[in-house]
């Protein structure tokens, strides 16, 4: 039998360490990973920091190689089902940000695709929405409408066929959805 002994007083040689009590600017180093995810075959993880008020940081990290990729002010990263690409918003910096908001306009977002093999980088101005098919053929960016006024179906929708490299536009779309084996659009 294993006997443990507890003792009141403090152990010999053991030093008594001061407690240190936090200000408020240790609360500004502070960052906290948000966003992560693996792709499918497991190469590839993705994290951002996010620390108040900066700018937050998208990593892209491959796990067979050495590649380290940073997206300033990305986030909400997603990977294809098959694991070639990668997309993420792009928002403007804390600052544009802070000032837009202060001045009641809309805050832009961009999307970026990057194909994972290459790191050939695709990208969207004012962007609403965004997705991937079923099986990865195919990425759509829903725009928002060019005015404020615009009605929400006066939106463009943009779908790149991912095999091809090509971009086709269709005009006034409220919303889209792709069917479950990603050979159709509604």
């Amino acid at each position: 039998m294993i006997a443990f002994l507890f003792s009141p007083f403090p152990v010999f040689g053991r030093e008594e360490q001061e407690t240190k009590a936090l200000a408020v600017t240790d609360y500004e180093r502070w960052r906290r990973i948000i966003s992560s995810a693996i792709s499918d075959d497991g190469n590839w993880i993705v994290f951002a920091y996010q620390k108040l008020k900066t700018d937050d940081i998208l990593f892209l990290k491959s796990l067979s190689d050495s590649r380290t990729v940073e997206v300033p002010c990305g986030s909400s990263p997603e990977f294809s089902d098959d694991s070639k690409w990668l997309d993420c918003l792009i928002r403007p910096s804390y600052e544009e940000i802070d000032k837009l908001r202060k001045e009641n306009k809309a805050v832009p977002q961009k999307v970026q695709l990057m194909k994972l093999a290459t790191g050939e980088i695709f990208l969207w101005e004012n962007a609403a929405s965004f997705s991937f098919s079923p099986g990865s053929g195919f990425f759509a960016v829903k725009k928002n409408p060019a005015s404020s006024e615009a009605p929400a179906a006066a939106a463009n929708l943009i779908v790149r066929n991912l095999s091809e490299g090509s971009d086709e536009l269709i005009g006034s779309v409220g919303e889209f959805c792709f069917n479950k084996q990603g050979t159709g659009l509604a």
